[in-house]
């Protein structure tokens, strides 16, 4: 009976010891193989970073000016408009409000080239022919242009604001006035011209309807 006993526990352990065997070869195989799949992570990555970024659109460049829309194209020429009036008052001011009776005439000629032939006549200051020898100083440091409206697409009217400085010879008195000019121009030949000038000083009158 004894013998039994020993002959089955000597049998349950090697049945034990083999089925530990098999359970923990197997293990250790299945543990190998894992560390030997590849790390795919890194290459995901790369390839989720570089599908996302074939999804981004390119910033659009700057369109050349021959790839302008048509509302692009009439922008672009009414601000160069503006920029032309602009310069042509503030060229003509230049010389028209920084003179005096005895240089008036030969400093007119300076500025013919952007006046049209009515303007060239008709044009005078004030002062014309005043035997004081009135001059004007340092008048545009303050000017502002307002252009108020156009007419068609060849006619503007440019409102001026400005402190003007008047100087009479003999006498070193100056007055400082509050001046507002209207500058009619013209557009000729794909070029803006002085067509008329009116000069005004206002105090309290509101300087947007004096020329209505």
């Amino acid at each position: 009976m004894k013998k039994t006993i020993i002959s089955g526990g000597i049998l349950l352990c090697l049945i034990g010891g083999l089925c530990g065997f098999f359970v923990g070869n197997h293990a250790s195989k299945n543990k190998t193989s894992l560390t030997e799949l590849p790390d795919t992570s890194n290459t995901s990555t790369f390839v989720t970073k570089e599908s996302e970024s074939e999804k981004i659109p390119k910033e659009e460049s700057t369109p050349a000016p021959n790839s302008l829309t048509k509302e692009q194209e009439d922008t672009f020429k009414y601000n160069q408009h503006l920029t032309d009036i602009e310069q042509v008052v503030d060229d003509f001011m230049e010389v028209y409000d920084n003179t005096s009776t005895d240089d008036f005439k030969e400093k007119m000629k300076e500025v013919y080239p952007i006046m049209t032939e009515e303007a060239q006549i008709q044009v005078r200051p004030y002062y014309e022919g005043d035997r004081n020898m009135m001059s004007i100083e340092g008048s545009l440091e303050n000017a502002k242009h307002f252009v108020r409206y156009r007419l068609g697409s060849d006619y503007a009217v440019v409102l001026t604001m400005m402190d003007k400085k008047v100087r009479y010879n003999g006498e070193n008195t100056v007055y400082l006035e509050h001046t507002i000019v209207r500058h009619d121009l013209l557009l000729k030949d794909n070029k803006w011209l002085i067509n008329s000038r009116i000069e005004k000083v206002f105090n309290d009158s509101d300087p947007m309807k004096m020329f209505e």
